[in-house]
């Protein structure tokens, strides 16, 4: 697990990184990329949830299977792709130009 728990911080890393690119992308105004960087923040962390669960995958598609698989009675995911997110759900905060915006 010691190899997990490192690999797991790992990805939680990418995770962090991409999500503060993502609120740097909103401010800025680039709400398509933000958009973008939040979403492999969202993966990137999946990736580290199942490698605790000690899951080891690698298609991009398996990982999003294993969380959904793991993880699926602690929250509703309401898209069918994470992609979605923050596109007319009403779960975004929303500027002036209607698109979703990073706290």
């Amino acid at each position: 697990m010691a190899g997990g728990l490192e690999e797991a911080r790992t990805w939680m890393h990418l995770a962090e990184e991409a999500l503060g690119a993502a609120r740097t992308l909103s401010r800025e105004g680039y709400y398509r990329r933000a958009t973008s960087n939040t979403y492999y923040a969202m993966f990137y962390a999946a990736k580290a949830a199942i490698i605790l669960e000690g899951v080891d995958v690698s298609k991009h598609s398996a990982v999003i299977s294993a969380f959904a698989r793991n993880y699926s009675g602690l929250l509703c995911v309401q898209c069918h792709s994470w992609r979605e997110w923050g596109a007319g759900d009403g779960l975004a905060k929303r500027g002036e130009d209607g698109h979703a915006l990073l706290a």
